[in-house]
């Protein structure tokens, strides 16, 4: 069971229930309730907290990206998920650190010297250097919008991404 977000009818943000059967993805009609929420938050944690690279990219998924502490929720989990290599949770990065997000999302602040550009066109780079496939074209455009230097310390950053850490990250 994953939960993912879309617009509704009325242009909305909500959150959906779905489940994966046999590889295909059936999504719910009905808008998922913070009940149904919470379970399939509660399917995953446990796996998550013992370091499960699936389970922790659901988690950011469950949580990510409603309000600005959903987001930084969400960038926990999916840090640590990619971390562990997981090309998903690593595009996600990306998208939130590029603000690339659905309409009515939350988007966090970046603080100080942290180059939230640089960071998701590292994030992209790396899922793409995985064979996330929606990364390449992500990246290009990001670096369309990026000075040359910034691109060029972005692409030094993926070659070291491994020596960073989620826990000093600021989220």
């Amino acid at each position: 069971m994953l939960i993912v977000s879309a617009n509704n009818m009325n242009g909305m943000k909500s959150k959906y229930i779905a489940t994966c059967l046999f590889g295909m993805l059936a999504v719910t009609v009905a808008s998922a309730d913070q009940a149904q929420i919470d379970s399939a938050r509660g399917a995953w944690l446990q796996k998550a907290r013992a370091g499960d690279a699936e389970s922790q990219y659901h988690m950011g998924e469950a949580y990510c990206c409603d309000t600005v502490e959903h987001t930084r929720q969400a960038l926990r989990w999916y840090c640590r998920a990619a971390m562990q290599g997981y090309p998903d949770a690593q595009y996600e990065m990306g998208k939130i650190f590029a603000n690339d997000l659905p309409a009515g999302s939350d988007a966090i602040a970046t603080a100080g010297s942290f180059s939230a550009k640089r960071s998701a066109y590292m994030w992209f780079t790396v899922a793409a250097s995985a064979g996330h496939d929606q990364s390449f074209a992500a990246r290009t455009r990001l670096g369309a919008t990026m000075p040359a230097s910034a691109v060029a310390e972005a692409k030094r950053w993926a070659t070291r991404w491994k020596q960073a850490s989620c826990s000093n990250a600021g989220f």
